[in-house]
């Protein structure tokens, strides 16, 4: 009697989350490292842009599959980014963020950016590649209520949303960063060599390869960093404290790092030695 083997984890808890999980939303965009894609000329540019960085292959049903994962803002054509101020001032949100497991159709991923565009709201929405995925949950008409970091386009901040409301979430906010690890492959760093590697890729991510000199003012970087002697969020315990084990106790590491542009790599690395807990996945957000 066949059975189908269980979901790995984090495919088996990757979801839409809507409206919620809005402080880590907050803190990917203001890295701006996202590529933010039109919904111009009826969704062309994302159809076009799900070819050319999902790559999708053609399966036995001549649907085009993704062969990588993605994660991209969609904004409503006409504007860009993740809002726009309106004629008397007032700061109106809008776009998508979107997450695609490998293996999802192009056209599914089209039909759940145009139900999960909501007027005024800033939303995430999640493609998955296995059946069953978990749906976004529907927009309402008060989907637009205010969460606990609103922005708003008050000039007396020096910072413009969302970087005036980004910051790091720790262990809250996890369907999210579930979902993020499920569908992204984001560089993974180690933490070897006395945090070594976390310097360079700073540095070379960001054309600064000398000392001192900080980001690029255009991008930010989105990254994941683990422990030494371990890769990726989990491994598998090899005990069970008995001396037996039989390998299937996992536990959990890494951090995710959203860093805005404009930052020294060793302030990176001080909240990647303040940020990583042992047997536990967190979020740091590093801004100026």
């Amino acid at each position: 009697m066949s059975s189908t083997p269980p979901t790995p984890w984090p495919l088996s808890v990757a979801c839409s989350t809507g409206a919620s999980n809005t402080n880590l939303l907050h803190a990917i965009l203001a890295t701006r490292a996202l590529d933010e894609i039109s919904t111009f000329d009826d969704y062309a540019h994302v159809r076009r842009y799900i070819s050319t960085r999902g790559r999708p292959d053609l399966d036995q049903t001549g649907a085009g599959r993704t062969i990588r994962g993605l994660m991209f803002w969609v904004f409503p054509g006409g504007k860009e980014g993740p809002f726009h101020e309106t004629g008397d001032g007032k700061l109106k949100k809008h776009g998508l963020l979107v997450t695609v497991e490998a293996g999802s159709e192009e056209e599914e991923v089209v039909r759940r950016v145009k139900d999960g565009l909501v007027d005024g709201v800033i939303r995430h929405e999640h493609v998955g590649r296995r059946e069953g995925d978990i749906a976004s949950s529907a927009p309402t008409e008060n989907a637009s209520s205010t969460s606990r970091t609103e922005p708003h386009a008050d000039t007396q901040s020096s910072k413009q949303f969302p970087a005036s409301v980004a910051h790091s979430t720790g262990e809250t906010n996890l369907d999210l960063l579930y979902t993020i690890l499920a569908s992204v492959d984001l560089d993974e760093i180690s933490t070897a060599e006395e945090y070594t590697a976390v310097r360079n890729y700073v540095s070379n991510q960001n054309q600064s390869r000398s000392r001192g000199k900080r980001t690029q003012a255009e991008r930010g970087l989105i990254f994941w960093v683990y422990p030494t002697g371990m890769y990726g969020p989990f491994h598998r315990d090899e005990s069970d404290g008995t001396g037996g084990g039989d390998g299937q106790v996992i536990r959990y590491h890494g951090l995710l790092l959203t860093v805005e542009p404009g930052i020294l790599p060793e302030e990176v690395v001080e909240r990647v030695r303040v940020g990583l807990q042992d047997g536990r996945i967190r979020h740091e957000h590093v801004g100026v």
